[in-house]
């Protein structure tokens, strides 16, 4: 479910749709970490790093400041963080709330030799 906050935001600016009874997640990465010491110590800092790049990239594409979303998930204890469809789009995650239609046309000619 978290994945789909950088799904939604990595959209095309303008074309970024959210369903309005959907329900998006969003937290901090997440991981075991087991072995050796410097096995668990690597580990984390590879946890770290990539936690700082989800964060500044929901930052970026939600057109937010710097450490926005990190302050989301800390004002919420680090815990799961649940937006409705209007948050999303007050966060920047999306930018319109619907289901839009694809409409499709096609046109083809048939010719017999």
């Amino acid at each position: 479910m978290s994945c789909g906050s950088v799904l939604l935001a990595s959209g095309t600016k303008g074309y970024r749709f959210v369903s309005p009874r959907a329900h998006v997640m969003i937290h901090e990465v997440s991981g075991v970490e087991f072995g050796k010491l410097n096995d668990v110590k690597n580990g984390v800092k590879q946890q770290d790093l990539l936690n700082a790049e989800l964060f500044a990239y929901l930052d970026a594409a939600g057109g937010k400041e710097p450490g926005y979303f990190e302050a989301l998930c800390t004002k919420n204890k680090n815990a799961d963080v649940f937006l409705t469809a209007k948050q999303c789009v007050e966060h920047g995650i999306v930018d319109q709330i619907k289901t839009p239609k694809l409409v499709a046309e096609i046109k083809a000619k048939y010719y017999l030799e």
